[in-house]
């Protein structure tokens, strides 16, 4: 490296003696250079000469305000993060990234025209378990959203079951933390709770009432809801399908997980994470992850985010992946568009995303790691690679809730299971819910 530089240096300095030279010829020979054009020839070698001393280190530009940035590289992963660094901060550096890091709140907004009230929660937790809302009595809400620590407000299956034992083509998202998101679906075609729940009612694969005029006659022949709903919704002349939403999206607001290491560890808890979540975190800021799943809710389509709710998917071209996994064959918001090649898909949230495999919009993807191999080749055009050497460090303040961090061109199997870890640091406790028994909910047929 020493005897690069010292070459440049050589020819740098060589060049401008050429240029001196020449002039000087020119002068003694055809006594034609002026004062002027001296002038101009040495300006020209001086702006040769700087660059290539400024790129050696020989000459340093002022530094920003805050001072001059510096990134430090270190081959031990162990030592690449530690909290025990307050110098490399104090001494007013620059960090490398602006992004800062947030906890999820601790209640979920809610529209001014459904304000929850705890009559109007139990209503929805209720409905939310009652399979005699679908045609059969044999499909509820909870079936495909299983509010355990299991399943993580998801069902475990590539692709839910409905009546019949019918299934669709695409996996059943998470209905935790959904309250912190603008859009609902994978194809983000509901813009509230309350316009999502009414959706699998009359979904001929899921629940498959006729009509949500069908399922309010349904509701109000069952004897126990009458007293619920006016309890709930004092007004009430007659039991309406927006009163039964309403109540279902009001129960779902209470379905978050604000409790998890991650929101524990960027809350002040230095020890909530371990020293690869952390590894994790910074690779998961650096490698361009957040581009998509920013925020505290961990997605682009939260409401803590810009409008863009949606991407492509896959981003970049791989066969190999979009031939093992199908992931052409449904396109999302693009299906039915000629214009589109690759898919259009509402940006889901990672929270809890270690408990809600199989991945992607179709769960054709089985394991995490995959998963995560998967969005780095396709979303991001990293390599991935079987290598566990990394050779990048990163400082986390805790004062300012950010890293300093240096970008990977490529991601090992290190690098992967780091990342893998932190995501796992992304699941909290599943609220606790009355756990309404199914089995007592089946009903007779009306």
């Amino acid at each position: 490296m020493q005897t690069s530089l010292v070459l440049l240096l050589i020819l740098a300095i060589a060049g401008l003696v050429l240029i001196i030279f020449i002039a000087l010829t020119r002068q003694w020979f055809f006594g034609k250079t002026t004062p002027k054009a001296f002038g101009l020839l040495a300006g020209l070698g001086t702006v040769i000469l700087i660059p290539k001393m400024i790129a050696m280190g020989l000459w340093q530009l002022p530094a920003p305000e805050g001072g001059r940035l510096e990134l430090r590289h270190q081959t031990d992963r162990d030592l690449a993060i530690n909290n025990d660094m307050p110098s490399y901060f104090a001494s007013n550096r620059n960090p490398a990234s602006q992004y800062q890091w947030q906890a999820l709140p601790t209640a979920a907004p809610h529209p001014e025209n459904n304000p929850p009230t705890p009559e109007k929660i139990q209503l929805g937790e209720k409905l939310f378990m009652d399979k005699r809302l679908s045609r059969d009595n044999t499909v509820a809400c909870v079936s495909c959203h299983q509010l355990t620590q299991e399943f993580g407000g998801a069902d475990g299956l590539a692709v839910s079951i409905g009546i019949d034992n019918q299934t669709g083509s695409r996996n059943a998202p998470t209905v935790l933390n959904t309250a912190f998101q603008q859009v609902l679906f994978w194809d983000g075609r509901a813009t509230s709770l309350e316009e999502q729940a009414k959706g699998p009612l009359i979904n001929p694969l899921e629940m498959g009432m006729p009509s949500l005029k069908a399922v309010e006659e349904k509701v109000r022949q069952l004897p126990e809801y009458q007293a619920l709903f006016k309890q709930a919704f004092p007004d009430i002349k007659a039991i309406s399908i927006d009163e039964i939403a309403q109540a279902i999206a009001s129960f779902e607001r209470t379905l978050i997980t604000p409790s998890s290491p991650y929101d524990r560890f960027v809350s002040g808890d230095k020890d909530a994470l371990t020293k690869q979540q952390q590894y994790g975190m910074a690779l998961f800021e650096s490698v361009g992850c957040i581009a998509c799943h920013s925020g505290p809710n961990f997605s682009a389509a939260s409401i803590f985010n810009t409008p863009a709710v949606y991407r492509s998917f896959p981003a970049i071209k791989n066969p190999l992946f979009e031939e093992k996994y199908q992931l052409l064959q449904d396109l999302g918001l693009a299906e039915g568009n000629s214009q589109f090649k690759k898919g259009v898909w509402r940006v889901p949230s990672l929270r809890n995303v270690n408990l809600t495999a199989p991945y992607f919009h179709n769960g054709s993807v089985k394991s995490l790691k995959e998963a995560v191999r998967i969005m780095a080749n396709m979303q991001l055009n990293k390599k991935v690679t079987h290598t566990n050497n990394t050779t990048s460090q990163y400082y986390w303040s805790d004062n300012t809730k950010q890293f300093s961090q240096n970008s990977h061109a490529y991601l090992s199997d290190d690098d992967i299971n780091s990342i893998v870890s932190f995501l796992e640091a992304l699941s909290g406790d599943i609220p606790h819910t009355e756990q309404v028994d199914e089995r007592n909910l089946a009903g007779s047929s009306l």
